[in-house]
């Protein structure tokens, strides 16, 4: 009878545990291809893309956009604004990454806060991604914000070069992702595009 029960309570773990693997594969907003989310550091997605078609599909991660998944008040969601790249690899993948017929590779993405004012998610807080990408003009601007500073060092969009901290020394990651993070809040703030979780 014991051993019975603890068949039972077994099973009952493990389907709880693949319904919870099963929730986190999430669509991709217009494409076929699935996102599992499996970590992250601060503002770094590691994410899992599956191809289910027999044909190779593209994956672009920019526009896509990650939403807390505990009723936060107020949220700090989470935007892409660039393709993303292979974990394996160092560089953005700035036209995308290609993922092979039945297959799943890792990604990188690198997220900035999206809510102008609000503080940073704390490193327990976890994410989901929205059901939806960034509205289209809002993306946009975003992801040319983004690719005018990867490739000059500064953002073309003001009239002169924002200056971080570190200008007296060679371009880095750190002071990309800085004047990165200070275009997307300029642009949310011209642009306060409603966005999915917000609350009340």
């Amino acid at each position: 009878m014991r051993l019975s029960n603890l068949l039972l309570a077994l099973f009952a773990v493990l389907a709880f545990a693949t319904d919870a693997g099963a929730a986190s594969d999430t669509m991709v907003p217009g494409s076929v291809l699935r996102l599992s989310v499996v970590s992250r550091a601060h503002l770094s997605f590691a994410v899992d893309v599956t191809n289910p078609t027999d044909a190779p599909v593209t994956f672009d991660g920019t526009g896509l956009y990650f939403v807390p998944t505990s009723r936060e008040a107020p949220p700090q969601r989470l935007g892409v604004v660039t393709p993303g790249h292979r974990t394996e690899l160092a560089s953005e993948s700035w036209r995308g990454v290609a993922v092979p017929p039945y297959q799943t590779i890792h990604v990188t993405l690198t997220a900035y806060c999206l809510d102008v004012g609000r503080q940073s998610p704390a490193d327990t807080t976890t994410y989901r991604l929205a059901e939806l990408r960034l509205p289209a003009k809002l993306s946009a601007a975003l992801s040319h914000a983004a690719y005018s500073i990867a490739a000059r060092g500064y953002d073309t969009d003001t009239t002169q070069p924002q200056v971080p901290q570190d200008a007296f020394l060679p371009a880095t990651a750190g002071s990309i992702s800085g004047l990165t993070q200070a275009a997307v809040w300029r642009i949310r703030a011209q642009m306060p595009t409603p966005l999915v979780g917000e609350t009340h």
